[in-house]
């Protein structure tokens, strides 16, 4: 749906000031062919553990074809991960532990701008903060920044994070163990 222009006009908001990703520690997602590393661990289980709301990732995927479509695919299937978590963080005595446990959490709605041509096999930082959290719900406004620190996408999420009316072990779902 875009047939591309030359620039008539160009910017756009800073790369954050963060860690680079081999000074981040790793997290394992269970997804073959994709690395993260997370800034400051700050995706975390732990419910005692809080920080501010926002998360900031490194993400880069190997072996994948040399389709641009494929890239901006991969790219924005992973801007969804972080809003619920981030929302999460300032709370203690919350995490994403509880999430289809004792909170129902899912994704309602993603919108994704390209800005850029990606790559996603070279290093790309997700900055998420989420803007809010309350009533259920939970908003996040994100950024994806090459490692030179170019703007190559932004997205929004909109989230829900509510607590089970109905136990979710009576429901089939996992007994709650908090």
């Amino acid at each position: 749906m875009d047939a591309g222009a030359e620039d008539t006009i160009r910017g756009a908001v800073d790369r954050p000031d963060v860690p680079g990703p081999l000074e981040c520690p790793p997290l394992d997602m269970g997804v073959t062919g994709r690395e993260i590393r997370v800034v400051d661990g700050a995706y975390d289980r732990d419910p005692g553990r809080v920080g501010p709301p926002e998360i900031f990732t490194w993400i880069r995927f190997r072996d994948v074809p040399d389709r641009p479509d494929l890239h901006a695919a991969l790219l924005a299937q992973s801007t969804t991960h972080w809003t619920i978590a981030a929302a999460m963080r300032p709370h203690e005595g919350i995490s994403e532990a509880m999430a289809h446990v004792t909170l129902s959490t899912g994704i309602m709605a993603v919108d994704v701008a390209f800005h850029d041509a990606v790559d996603v096999t070279d290093w790309l930082l997700y900055a998420n903060p989420a803007i809010y959290a309350g009533r259920g719900q939970a908003q996040g406004q994100g950024g994806v920044f090459t490692l030179d620190g170019r703007l190559v996408a932004s997205y929004s999420v909109h989230a829900m994070v509510r607590e089970f009316t109905t136990a979710s072990a009576s429901l089939g779902g996992k007994a709650a163990s908090m």
